[in-house]
């Protein structure tokens, strides 16, 4: 994730799509550079400090996976409540979302919040190696 963010912070490529025989090439705006960048730089933080098993990375992966499942609650209501599809449309993508998000919270209630106790015996100062 942080070398795919370091990439669309340098290229400002956001997506690229095939269309028929050409290619659509679509761009991050300048705050879409920046949060990209924030983004990569936490993500990369993160995997050093849970190699390290330290416990601000536990932090910033709670707090982005909290943020993950937010936002995708937040968008999938907007997504419904104003896209022009029908209701089978709206139906199907609603329950797409929602099997993401449930996986997303799955991950971080089943087997991310447990871990944490492999970070506190890592913490400075708490006794053990």
């Amino acid at each position: 994730m942080a070398v795919a963010a370091a990439i669309a912070t340098v290229t400002g490529v956001e997506q690229v799509s095939f269309i028929g025989h050409g290619v659509a090439v679509m761009h991050h705006s300048s705050v879409g550079r920046i949060a990209a960048a924030i983004v990569g730089v936490l993500c990369g933080v993160a995997a050093y400090g849970c190699v390290r098993r330290k416990m601000y990375a536990w932090r910033i992966v709670t707090v982005m996976l909290v943020l993950l499942a937010g936002y995708g609650i937040v968008w999938t209501i907007w997504k419904v409540t104003t896209a022009q599809m029908d209701f089978f449309g709206n139906v199907l993508g609603a329950l797409g979302e929602g099997v993401k998000i449930a996986a997303v919270i799955w991950f971080l209630v089943a087997w991310w919040l447990p871990r944490k106790k492999e970070f506190d015996r890592a913490e400075p100062g708490s006794g053990s190696v």
